[in-house]
């Protein structure tokens, strides 16, 4: 901050005012960093909004002169610059960053709600020490934050939606292969045959690869060769509860071997925790066990009920493609909300801050007038002579 200037007797009320403009005069850093700072130092004209609007009606009025922002910014630049004799680093950086987010439409309706640069934009001060006279320098770090910003990362409802989606898609792959063993390959002998062959194949593979030592190391058990055994078995009894009811397709035997092929699927698709694991398999076997049950009691093999829940699924995942977007948008609009209000309160506060530092300097500067006029009458006394 400049030195206290020395107030005379003589001065008037006017160069009062004018030493307290001239003792509150902010830095060139200190103005950036207030809000709405960018539009406010490089001398570009804010479109205030009175109301507050939707994101693509807040963009579509969000209009800013590009030529003016780029124009400005390479006189301030010059006068700025590290190299140049009264520059700074720090300010040039700062400035650099207020061009980039005014240039920027979703950077700079961000800046507009606060009226503050929350990003950080430390690892891009080393790309902003070239020549800034270049329109190509200026032209490329815009479009390299174009692209950045485009590429942010996604919202947490995005991240929900992305989950929930691929979760459902994942159920209807495999109530897909369910349906496919319940009602197709264990109709027909010519069908149940290969598939049974199959499984019993796969175990004797898995359980000739156990009994190595290395494979034992690598985490292969006897355990893992029960799992395509019982399928195998699975098929053969809905097979077996098939032909052998004459009075329907359906009977308690095709009911165990269509609830064990679903509780395996059921199962292979939950992930089960590593703190606890004997205790987590127990119980999720459990609940999938009867999840298997009482949903196999409800389809019966029957094609057209799987096919009835395999819409149901796509149903469903059709929602979540249509429900998350407007739930996102929704959020959107409360957050913008919420950050307009925030964002006044700091204008609204700074303004106050502003006010009190200028009326603590102008009640300083008449303080030190009320001295400076004590000291002119002493002296006065003094050099008069007596009579």
């Amino acid at each position: 901050m400049s030195a206290t200037p020395i107030i005379t007797p003589q001065s008037s009320s006017g160069s009062l005012m004018a030493a307290v403009l001239g003792l509150s005069a902010p830095s060139a850093l200190h103005q950036l960093l207030q809000p709405d700072g960018y539009y406010t130092y490089l001398g570009i004209p804010k479109h205030h909004v009175t109301t507050l609007k939707s994101a693509s009606a807040a963009a579509a009025e969000n209009v800013i002169d590009e030529d003016l922002v780029k124009k400005n910014y390479r006189k301030l630049s010059l006068k700025h610059h590290p190299d140049r004799r009264g520059g700074d680093a720090d300010t040039f950086r700062v400035l650099n960053r207020a061009k980039r987010v005014l240039l920027h439409t979703k950077l700079r309706q961000e800046y507009d709600l606060l009226g503050l640069d929350l990003d950080d934009d430390d690892d891009h001060a080393k790309d902003n020490d070239s020549d800034s006279n270049g329109d190509n320098t200026s032209s490329s770090s815009s479009s390299k934050d174009a692209s950045s910003g485009s590429s942010s990362a996604e919202s947490v409802m995005s991240h929900m939606a992305s989950a929930t989606l691929a979760a459902i898609l994942q159920t209807i792959v495999r109530t897909g292969m369910v349906a496919v063993v319940a009602t197709i390959l264990c109709r027909w002998k010519w069908t149940m045959i290969p598939s049974c062959a199959f499984m019993l194949f796969v175990t004797a593979k898995v359980a000739l690869a156990s009994r190595a030592t290395a494979n034992r190391a690598a985490g292969a058990s006897y355990m893992d060769a029960l799992q395509p055994f019982l399928m195998g078995t699975a098929v053969w009894l809905m097979y077996y509860g098939r032909s052998s009811s004459s009075t329907s397709t359906w009977s308690v035997t095709f009911w165990a071997g269509e609830g064990l092929v679903t509780f395996y699927v059921m199962k292979s698709s939950v992930p089960i925790p590593e703190r606890n694991k004997e205790v987590n398999i127990v119980l999720v076997s459990g609940a999938c066990g009867v999840v298997a049950g009482v949903a196999t009691l409800l389809l019966r093999g029957r094609f057209w009920r799987y096919t009835c829940l395999i819409c149901g699924q796509a149903a469903l995942a059709l929602l979540c493609v249509l429900v998350f977007p407007v739930l996102e948008m929704i959020l959107e609009e409360i957050m913008r909300e919420k950050l307009h209000k925030i964002g006044d309160k700091i204008r609204a506060h700074s303004k106050r801050m502003e006010q009190l530092q200028q009326h603590q300097q102008l009640l300083h500067l008449g303080l030190q007038q009320s001295q400076n006029n004590s000291i002119h009458t002493t002296n006065k006394k003094t050099e008069t002579p007596p009579t």
